[in-house]
């Protein structure tokens, strides 16, 4: 049965690249949403500087794998207007890219946050997650570690606004 669109709750996550952070971040979210499922959920992930096409890295692909989080279908696709209007929420891996989506897209600002600070708007470069790309696979591991404990965090939250917007019971 094809799902209404107008009845998903969209969540994308940005990075730079879109081959490290956001995708092991939409992997993690995707699964929890699946585990629970919230059939509903379409999680996402795009990059502010990259090319379509790009798989994962081959360090957040292994990385991710030992968790159980299969990416090998996620490829980077560089961020549109469609996407960020599309979204329910944006969730911003750094920073720079919150400060980049603010320039590019001030007309859906409001439903981007950076992913340590989420569900407030306030944020400084404190609360980035490193980009792990071109470093060694400790490095990769304590990416996906600090990401995956952030959304467990903000998973509650997620989901009341899911809950919210579909109407569905959790």
């Amino acid at each position: 049965m094809a799902k209404d669109q107008n009845r998903i709750f969209r969540i994308l996550f940005v990075c730079t690249g879109n081959t490290c952070r956001s995708p092991m971040a939409h992997g993690i979210l995707r699964k929890m949403a699946a585990e629970e499922g919230l059939d509903y959920m379409d999680v996402e992930s795009a990059g502010v500087g990259t090319y379509d096409g790009y798989p994962p890295s081959t360090l957040a692909y292994q990385t991710a794998l030992k968790d159980n989080v299969d990416i090998s279908d996620i490829h980077s696709t560089q961020l549109t207007p469609e996407l960020m209007k599309e979204a329910d929420i944006v969730i911003a891996m750094a920073m720079n890219h919150y400060d980049r989506m603010y320039s590019l897209y001030p007309e859906n600002f409001h439903k981007v946050y950076v992913l340590k600070a989420f569900p407030d708007k306030d944020a400084d470069d404190s609360l980035s997650v490193p980009d792990p790309i071109g470093l060694d696979e400790e490095f990769y591991k304590s990416t996906y570690a600090e990401i995956k404990q952030e959304l467990r965090r903000i998973w509650p939250d997620i989901k009341k606004r899911y809950q919210e917007k579909l109407g569905k019971q959790i």
